[in-house]
């Protein structure tokens, strides 16, 4: 998961992850439209959450909160509700690359509050989802399920068929790890036909890592291999290291 890409990345397990990282000299240009106080604040805004996320949030998470509360209150000040919720997004992230995630939920759970204030069904989409990647690895399963059946239903209606699928590995991540191995097979193929219908090549190889690591907890070894070395082989045709 909103404007930024990054915000709605997602991947087989949790959604915080970001497909690559921008070059010194985009993170400088970055740093100088964000302090560019002659633009509008919405761009100002948007580079200074992109320079957080690309350049702090997985190197110096406790910089990245600094700059998170430093977003929120400006975003506060120019009565920005787009980016007040960001920059809550922005700190659940930092919490979670540090391994809190009953701290990065409490600020999750502001964000979801303010693009429901907004309208920002999109918005409000991906941190839900985001959100009960965590409930479900603090074993709260039913709750995450229900969680991402409520996100994946607004991804559904707002046609945003890559959220989609990320929502439905998600799913059938919950379900390998209660036992239900038939349910989850169904949720990874179904994501998995939508990433083939789009040709999308990195989301296909994280569906076949899925249906590898499924396979393995089965003992099916010989399956286990096929999925992974076909993910493998998608992997390395678009240079995902």
């Amino acid at each position: 998961m909103p404007e930024p890409s990054t915000v709605r990345t997602t991947l087989l397990s949790l959604t915080l992850v970001t497909s690559s990282l921008h070059a010194q000299a985009d993170l400088d240009s970055l740093r100088r439209i964000a302090h560019d106080r002659s633009r509008p604040d919405s761009v100002r805004f948007r580079a200074y959450h992109d320079l957080v996320w690309d350049g702090y949030l997985f190197s110096d998470p406790d910089t990245a909160y600094t700059m998170g509360r430093w977003l929120q209150r400006e975003a506060r000040l120019k009565a920005s509700g787009t980016y007040d919720a960001r920059a809550s997004e922005l700190m659940a992230a930092s919490w979670y690359v540090r391994g809190d995630l009953r701290a990065a939920l409490l600020h999750y759970d502001t964000a979801l509050a303010l693009h429901e204030r907004n309208n920002d069904d999109d918005g409000y989409a991906d941190v839900i989802t985001n959100a009960a990647s965590m409930r479900s690895y603090l074993g709260e399963h039913e709750r995450a399920l229900a969680m991402y059946a409520e996100g994946m239903a607004i991804h559904e209606r707002i046609h945003d068929s890559v959220s989609m699928a990320n929502d439905l590995n998600a799913m059938g991540r919950v379900h390998m790890v209660r036992g239900d191995h038939v349910r989850a097979a169904d949720l990874y193929m179904q994501s998995l036909r939508i990433l083939e219908a789009m040709g999308d090549m990195r989301g296909m190889s994280t569906g076949r890592s899925n249906m590898g690591a499924l396979f393995q907890n089965q003992d099916d070894h010989a399956a286990a291999l096929g999925y992974f070395r076909e993910a493998l082989h998608l992997a390395e045709a678009v240079g995902d290291k």
